[in-house]
């Protein structure tokens, strides 16, 4: 989390990440038993979006501020006429499913030891 994001946003992230805590056990429980080709493509996608938000090359760049995972999420809620989001609850859940995206290490800046776990995947 350190390499991710420093000071105020440091704070904003934990917060929003403890807020997000309750989901999450359904969620991974969820995630585990669906179908791994599913999962895979929303990961591709998160990915690629994160670069497009970013305005980067890589899918490995600091996220810097909370923001991006509002962002994420927003794209993949369904909207209204208006383009508002539908339902608040369904925004809730699918941040937490992209914090947990985040934490599977699959965007943002990797540690050393991250990235050696990864080459000897």
């Amino acid at each position: 989390m350190d390499l991710n994001f420093n000071g105020q946003a440091k704070l904003d992230f934990i917060e929003v990440y403890k807020e997000s805590r309750g989901m999450m056990n359904d969620i991974q429980r969820y995630m585990k038993e669906c179908n791994q080709g599913k999962i895979q493509s929303l990961i591709l996608k998160t990915r690629s979006l994160f670069k497009e938000y970013k305005e980067v090359d890589s899918h490995r760049a600091a996220i810097e501020n909370i923001d991006i995972f509002v962002r994420l999420a927003e794209f993949f809620v369904p909207k209204d006429g208006n383009g508002n989001t539908k339902n608040g609850s369904y925004l809730a859940h699918t941040q937490a499913i992209i914090i947990l995206i985040f934490e599977m290490c699959e965007f943002g800046l990797l540690t050393e030891e991250e990235i050696q776990i990864r080459l000897l995947m």
